[in-house]
């Protein structure tokens, strides 16, 4: 086995202005933990407080996800960086390869609809019976692309028959009120 160079990842990271990566499994401490990194380190960065907050719930909405849906035992990876203009919040983990499509046409919908589209749709959701064992009301993606202001990007990897690697990245502008941003 090779050596293992960690400065290189570290200098790989710096360059990608990553402040905040982990990979492993997402317990409730472990989420919370990380949460806490991120509002300090954006608030020492001087970052308003309604982008802080922003950052914050999605980064929550995203390892909530791996921590429900990985089909590896809650394990997976996330990653905060700062870009020019924005921040980026991306999320990864296994999952049933034959619930991939499902996932894509559910973000394909939320990602088409308008400002409007999307608070209906969260209201619908949130007034519509949960399924037996489910607590949640089915709203956080839909939070995401409320909060962000911008599309779910999903990258799919097939993996290993059973289970296909998948990705979401989300963009949330440095502005507040206003989609996009440099990336």
């Amino acid at each position: 086995m090779s050596e293992y160079n960690l400065f290189e990842q570290y200098r790989r990271m710096e360059e990608q202005h990553i402040f905040l990566a982990f990979y492993g499994t997402f317990s409730e401490k472990t989420v919370t933990g990380m949460g806490e990194t991120i509002k300090e380190k954006l608030s020492r960065r001087k970052e308003e407080k309604k982008l802080v907050q922003r950052v914050f719930s999605i980064f929550v909405e995203l390892a909530q996800n791996i921590s429900h849906y990985s089909a590896a035992d809650r394990t997976g990876i996330i990653v905060v960086a700062k870009a020019r203009d924005c921040y980026f919040v991306r999320a990864g983990n296994f999952a049933e390869t034959a619930s991939v499509p499902v996932i894509a046409d559910k973000i394909n919908h939320i990602n088409a609809l308008d400002e409007n589209g999307l608070r209906e749709l969260y209201i619908r959701q949130l007034k519509s019976p949960r399924p037996p064992g489910k607590t949640g009301g089915s709203v956080g993606l839909i939070g995401i692309v409320r909060e962000s202001g911008n599309p779910i990007s999903l990258t799919v990897t097939p993996g290993d028959g059973d289970r296909s690697f998948v990705a979401f990245s989300v963009k949330i502008s440095r502005k507040i009120g206003k989609a996009g941003g440099e990336g």
